[in-house]
């Protein structure tokens, strides 16, 4: 019984400190580890991200246009 809940907690642990890592800019296509960084830099977390206005993505370093309609869209346009 000590080794079944053992195994149950290091797999809980496990997947919970995968879940922590994630960031919702990584699924955005063309935002690579530096386009993050300048974003995350400018905004704090990806929820400010989330929350910036179109003309405010356009102001970080290496965002232009079309990518901040993109990064834009992303957390806006979901069902």
């Amino acid at each position: 019984r000590d080794e079944a809940h053992r195994f149950a907690i290091g797999a809980h642990r496990q997947k919970r400190s995968a879940d922590i890592g994630k960031n919702p800019l990584d699924e955005i296509g063309g935002v690579g580890p530096s386009r993050k960084k300048a974003l995350l830099a400018r905004f704090g977390s990806a929820r400010e991200v989330s929350r910036a206005a179109l003309a405010e993505l356009e102001t970080v370093d290496g965002i232009n246009t079309e990518l901040a309609r993109r990064i834009y869209d992303f957390f806006h346009n979901k069902p």
